[in-house]
């Protein structure tokens, strides 16, 4: 009977992987890294140090194997599975100034992804109810390992020999379900128009004066499409720009959030002035010459004949 390898928990620390992985080198070992965002693993034929930067209850595996054997028994699944779906799960009210706000009006979707993942018939609903019975801090983290990411190096004699990337087959599951609640949001914030300042994954914070029929309205949304949505209380949000970054500071329900993301109007206001560009073509340029523009999203030639054209 072969041995059964010897098991090891830490939590991670980068020095300590990084000692580990040099030692075992030193040696001239076999060995194999498996790198995630919230692991490291490194094993031998005879032992496994994994490395976490979070220990979670048996609950939170057990309802990950649930969600899993659910989204692999249905036919959607398999067709999501096949598919590509977005990752974007945030935005902002474009060409929003700094500013400061001391109420918000915030409204967040309550269980929102395990909420997709019943509405959309992926998971039972007996899954459902075992999934809200966990604490809220283990729910989204049994539900990211439809998405397990491992960079997997082998090693040789203490050489790197091999470098592949593990994806879990169900990876796509998650992004569907992150890509329905952005839908959502992205209706929600055209229902609130001037009054929306941004959201953040399933909550959309919207300022203070909104009359009360469109807040009803926005309600209204989330309720006719089978989500709970509750209240939160936020206080005194900041928003400061720096270049191409907006950060936003708050108390949210007693306590300091600060959220740091990247403008997406940058991008989308590109695209939409090349779309313009390309609809005028002011430089008569060929059809060819237009398509492959577009394909290759030539910014800096874009930029050129921008300048170019008052002068024309």
């Amino acid at each position: 009977m072969k041995k059964a390898k010897e098991k090891t928990t830490l939590f991670r620390d980068l020095d300590t992987v990084d000692n580990v992985i040099k030692l075992y080198q030193s040696m001239k070992m076999n060995f194999c890294v498996k790198n995630s965002s919230y692991s490291t693993v490194i094993e031998t034929d005879n032992a496994q140090i994994r490395f976490v930067t979070q220990t979670y209850s048996n609950a939170v595996f057990m309802a990950a194997q649930k969600i899993k054997a659910d989204v692999n028994r249905s036919d959607l699944g398999k067709a999501i599975m096949a598919g590509t779906y977005s990752t974007v799960n945030y935005d902002s009210a474009n060409g929003q100034p700094d500013g400061k706000w001391p109420h918000i009006v915030n409204i967040d979707i309550s269980s929102a992804y395990a909420t997709c993942l019943l509405n959309s018939k992926l998971i039972s609903q007996a899954t459902y109810d075992f999934l809200q019975k966990i604490p809220k801090t283990e729910r989204l983290p049994a539900m990211g390992m439809l998405a397990r990411n491992q960079v997997v190096i082998n090693f040789e004699n203490g050489e790197p020999t091999t470098h592949t990337r593990d994806v879990a087959p169900t990876a796509q599951i998650f992004f569907f379900v992150i890509s329905e609640i952005n839908k959502l949001m992205e209706k929600a914030r055209q229902m609130a128009g001037d009054f929306y300042l941004f959201h953040w994954v399933d909550g959309i914070f919207l300022k203070y004066d909104i009359p009360v029929r469109q807040l009803s309205e926005i309600e209204a949304l989330f309720l006719n499409n089978n989500y709970a949505v509750k209240y939160e209380s936020v206080k005194d949000l900041e928003w400061k720009r720096e270049d191409e970054t907006v950060i936003i500071t708050m108390i949210k329900n007693g306590e300091s959030k600060r959220y740091a993301f990247k403008d997406r109007n940058y991008s989308k206001n590109f695209d939409t002035l090349m779309q313009q560009f390309i609809t005028r073509n002011p430089f008569k340029l060929s059809a060819a010459d237009l398509a492959g523009l577009e394909r290759s999203g030539n910014f800096a030639e874009i930029d050129t004949w921008l300048e170019m054209e008052p002068e024309i």
